[in-house]
């Protein structure tokens, strides 16, 4: 696979050693959200190359402005990143944050621990970005079912998920279907006040 040519010179294993799993679901979850997310973390290793993995995993789907910086940089330039969703282990697993992450982040956790449990790296990957891809593509479908939409009729999230599972020929579970709201409202910036429970 030619894609995986920037990958090839890396060893993956070594890299996701140096990064948690809920720090990759974070990172997800604030590209779904159209954040800015900056990871704060001290590993050369992810600096120098977790961006190759996000240029893969989002190719042609999300657009993610993903910054990496260590903590004594972050001290430095912390002004520059008042608008970014920070992303830091020691953080992540502090009370009330630990709560909003776990709550929050559901259907990114299981696509990173889907990705993660594959014994090849490079597989993970793939099953990860075939996620990704397939989130983009459900969400950008709802939107157009929201568009093509008369008024007349009510629209009920019952009603889009059959729509979904018709044309894809898959079951879409509620709680994946608000994750695909989630996206359509706040990375797609789309109005759901049509759609109704």
């Amino acid at each position: 696979m030619n894609e995986f040519k920037h990958l090839d010179k890396m060893n993956l294993d070594s890299l996701l050693s140096e990064i948690s799993a809920v720090e990759l679901a974070s990172i997800l979850n604030g590209v779904f959200s159209k954040q800015n997310v900056l990871l704060l973390n001290d590993s050369e290793l992810i600096s120098e190359n977790l961006h190759k993995i996000f240029d893969f995993i989002f190719k042609d789907t999300f657009i993610s402005n993903i910054s990496i910086l260590n903590h004594l940089e972050y001290i430095r330039y912390k002004w520059n990143y008042d608008n970014y969703e920070i992303v830091d282990y020691d953080e992540i697993f502090d009370g009330d944050k630990k709560k909003k992450y776990l709550k929050n982040m559901k259907i990114e956790s299981a696509m990173i621990k889907k990705f993660l449990s594959e014994e090849y790296s490079k597989s993970g990957l793939i099953i990860l970005r075939s996620e990704i891809i397939k989130a983009f593509e459900l969400s950008n479908s709802i939107i157009k079912i929201l568009q093509n939409h008369t008024e007349v009729q009510e629209l009920t999230k019952k009603d889009l998920s059959e729509s979904l599972s018709e044309k894809y020929g898959i079951e879409i579970q509620s709680e994946y279907l608000d994750f695909l709201l989630e996206i359509v409202k706040n990375y797609h910036q789309q109005d759901l006040s049509r759609l109704s429970d």
